[in-house]
């Protein structure tokens, strides 16, 4: 919920403790997931920008800062500042990999965009040649979302910002030969499917298709993930927090315990360590609480 001061307006949201996954992914050994970890939370944001779609929103800034971690250990997606509402078509109709039934698939496919949006090293090539952009987008920042979390750098990351641009717009990026956490091969096709330059043969994207988000999930790198169910299943990163209010997982993290098992799904709650007592002025909630009071009495 929202509200306003005669000095300020308010907006009101859920509170997620845990902190946003630039600090977490900077506190991890290599920077980076073991694949079992990644997969999971990929899962969950591809969930997320697929419910996006179907109300029509392009969302076009996935970055690890806008990703935020619950105190579940579920993620949130923030800033929606570079987000574009759209109308969607028709909803088509495909065979669920999950029941064998059919389910709707929705995504903006009538959304076009000339707007030059996002993070350098995470814009699409189509928006850095301006040459208008659709829904596509959100599937290629997944992509380089992705290879970030599997090996803990950005794969179009260079000396300088027009050399960046240069290697997006020809998809030019290698997978490291040595690396600290085994990648698998299909980790690495999804990987080079939503980094295709061409937006209309992108996963997800294809010339023609409607099934978006379904078509990524059907991937044979998330076969053993049953998307339905995933908001049910214990994350395998859980923040350890000393109440409710803690904010300390936003000033520092401490590296988890890396022991989860191969099969993500049987997992146990990995705790994370519980950060040093920050030393910010806003060390709680009820900090925050007590400044909004002030601001709603207009101090």
């Amino acid at each position: 919920w929202d509200f306003e001061t005669p000095f300020y307006y308010i907006f009101v949201m859920t509170y997620c403790a845990g902190g946003d996954f630039w600090r977490l992914l900077n506190k991890q050994p290599g920077n980076c997931f073991r694949e079992v970890v990644a997969k999971f939370y990929l899962a969950e944001i591809i969930c997320a920008l697929e419910y996006l779609h179907m109300e029509g929103v392009v969302y076009r800034d996935l970055k690890p800062e806008n990703i935020l971690l619950h105190e579940s250990g579920h993620i949130m997606l923030s800033d929606f500042d570079l987000s574009k509402h759209s109308d969607v078509e028709d909803h088509a109709r495909i065979k669920s990999s999950l029941f064998g039934e059919d389910e709707v698939v929705v995504e903006p496919s009538n959304f076009r965009s000339n707007s030059f949006v996002g993070t350098d090293e995470y814009l699409a090539p189509e928006i850095i040649a301006k040459d208008g952009h659709s829904a596509s987008v959100d599937w290629w920042t997944l992509g380089v979302l992705m290879y970030e979390f599997l090996y803990g750098c950005n794969p179009f990351a260079a000396s300088s910002i027009q050399e960046t641009y240069s290697k997006i717009q020809k998809g030019e990026f290698t997978f490291p030969k040595m690396h600290r956490y085994k990648v698998s091969k299909d980790a690495k096709d999804l990987i080079k499917e939503l980094l295709d330059v061409d937006s209309e043969d992108r996963l997800g994207s294809k010339l023609g298709s409607k099934y978006g988000a379904s078509e990524i999930k059907q991937h044979d790198f998330f076969s053993n993930i049953k998307f339905a169910l995933i908001r049910n299943m214990t994350p395998p990163i859980i923040p350890r927090l000393n109440g409710r209010r803690d904010t300390s997982y936003f000033y520092q993290y401490k590296p988890y315990d890396d022991d989860v098992p191969d099969d993500w799904g049987y997992a146990a709650e990995q705790k994370l360590y519980t950060p040093k007592k920050n030393q910010m002025k806003l060390t709680s909630l009820d900090d925050i609480t007590s400044s909004i009071d002030k601001m709603k009495e207009g101090n």
